[in-house]
């Protein structure tokens, strides 16, 4: 091809030292513009790819994944950088206006509005903020043609899902404006590492008291949990403090995420399905449950090429798998409800009464918001199926059903 093209191709090569190929290829210049500004991503090494703060950059992390979400933040953490998140691509784009962030990172895949809905929008505003500043796409579908549509949509780069440490850190640095980086001179690459590590070792202490739970006989001394790759599900968090953390986040999801994929193919709203076990498909991968990942896997292959046959006879067994690990995760829920904040009964009662008010009013902001803070309390172990029933009408909007269970949780918590 560069002979074809008038060109030359050479090589140097030296013994124990490398080689060197590159070819010329004569062109003639048309006129003085520029075919296009091209940003170079620096060669950082991994000795120094950590090596950084940036505590004056804002950034924002887009997922429709509360997991995603978490372990997004729990990564970046160190580097002190200011993060705000949302939860579709509607919102960050009000979000995005509203704050001026120095960099976005955007899943692609997400109710309401997706990824790449949301660039081709940002990027279609007549001004200079919403044109240059820089979006990445998170995804774990990494192949040419998917980043074809994230470059066509106005994304500037790509990060592959499970996120690796090194790698988004990587991004950043290329992104991020040079005056908001910090070099940490006198640390290391493992300095971020080893703040990551930290605090792991308390949650497999904690999770050793659980009565039924064994672990191995090895330095790790990390639990044995049926039906999850341990060592895989650390390795994709990014941290076993991440890890541990995450059980209980997948195992209050099981419920409502189970629910919302059968009525969404009962629907037949094959899109809205693909997106469920797409989700679905990562989450597992990231604690480890790698038979459930990989028949996610196939099922949003099929929902993306809507064979609904095949996703009307497969469902049912892969929900069958995800519903057996809400016994197995449990104890690992339980001490995640042990952690949250105690408050008293009055104070559950009045954010429930504000919840019932959100609702009355359809002010639905503001019902998300009562949520999350529900989220934070501690709950009588009794109740905790009623949670998981709110917590599922809330994300679906079923407001009714939102009225009668939060009135059902007011009258147990009176008599206690």
């Amino acid at each position: 091809f560069v002979e074809m093209m008038g060109g030359k191709l050479e090589v140097e090569s030296e013994y124990g030292k490398g080689s060197e190929f590159y070819f010329t290829i004569p062109q003639k210049i048309i006129d003085g513009r520029k075919a296009v500004d091209v940003k170079e991503e620096p060669r950082s090494n991994s000795e120094n790819v950590l090596n950084f703060t940036a505590p004056g950059a804002k950034i924002m992390i887009a997922d429709d994944n509360e997991m995603n979400r978490k372990v997004a933040l729990g990564l970046l953490a160190p580097l002190k950088i200011q993060m705000d998140t949302a939860e579709n691509g509607k919102q960050a784009l009000e979000m995005i206006l509203k704050n001026r962030y120095d960099l976005i990172f955007m899943d692609h895949m997400m109710p309401v509005m997706d990824g790449i809905e949301a660039v081709t929008y940002l990027r279609k505003i007549d001004e200079e903020y919403c044109r240059k500043v820089p979006v990445i796409a998170l995804t774990a579908n990494a192949v040419v043609e998917a980043r074809k549509k994230f470059l066509e949509a106005g994304m500037n780069d790509f990060v592959a899902k499970p996120i690796d440490l090194k790698d988004i850190c990587a991004k950043i640095r290329q992104w991020l404006p040079e005056e908001y980086i910090m070099e940490n001179v006198q640390g290391s690459n493992e300095n971020v590492e080893e703040q990551n590590k930290t605090g792991a070792k308390n949650s497999i202490n904690e999770t050793e008291k659980v009565k039924g739970i064994g672990t191995q006989n090895n330095s790790e001394e990390l639990p044995i949990i049926q039906g999850l790759d341990i060592q895989e599900g650390i390795k994709n968090s990014g941290t076993k403090e991440l890890f541990f953390s995450l059980l209980g986040d997948f195992y209050k999801l099981i419920d409502m995420k189970s629910t919302k994929m059968e009525k969404c193919l009962a629907d037949g709203m094959i899109r809205d399905y693909t997106i469920e076990v797409h989700a679905l498909k990562n989450t597992a991968r990231m604690i480890g449950a790698m038979e459930l990942s990989k028949w996610c896997y196939e099922l949003e292959m099929a929902g993306n090429g809507n064979e609904v046959e095949k996703l009307t006879k497969e469902t049912p067994g892969m929900l069958q798998l995800y519903r057996s690990y809400k016994e197995i995760l449990k104890p690992y829920a339980k001490l995640q409800n042990e952690e949250k904040k105690q408050v008293s009964k009055e104070e559950i009662i009045e954010d429930l009464q504000k919840l019932r008010d959100a609702i009355d009013t359809f002010d639905l902001d503001m019902a998300d918001e009562i949520m999350k803070r529900l989220e934070e309390y501690q709950f009588p172990e009794e109740m905790e199926p009623l949670l998981e029933e709110l917590r599922a009408y809330v994300a679906d909007v079923a407001m009714e059903e939102i009225m009668t269970t939060a009135e059902n949780m007011i009258n147990m918590l009176e008599k206690q």
